[in-house]
């Protein structure tokens, strides 16, 4: 593995981690400010969307971590995670475009 994809590892790593931060302050203020103020079925699908982006930015944060000790199976979670942070823009269309990149670019 080349320094490129050590590199597109650490920022898979870097942007799961600011997501997952970012999901989890969301909670914590959709909790403390709005969770007894709206309808039970909003709460619920509003808790589900969260559970599924704190799901979803787990997976990016294991390809990076993957992608960093350079294990050849990160890319089966690297690939799908990058097509999903395409549509984070402007950053994880950066991110998602620049591992796409370098995937692409090794295999050619």
């Amino acid at each position: 593995m080349d320094s490129k994809e050590k590199l597109a590892g650490w920022a898979l790593v870097i942007y799961a981690v600011l997501s997952l931060a970012a999901a989890s302050i969301a909670c914590i203020v959709f909790y403390l400010f709005f969770f007894t103020e709206l309808p039970e079925l909003l709460v619920w699908i509003f808790i589900a969307f969260l559970a599924v982006l704190i799901l979803i930015n787990s997976v990016g944060l294991a390809a990076g971590i993957g992608l960093i000790q350079e294990d050849s199976g990160a890319h089966t979670l690297a690939v799908p995670y990058s097509i999903f942070c395409l549509l984070n823009f402007p950053i994880g269309t950066v991110v998602g475009f620049f591992y796409l990149w370098v995937y692409y670019e090794r295999r050619a």
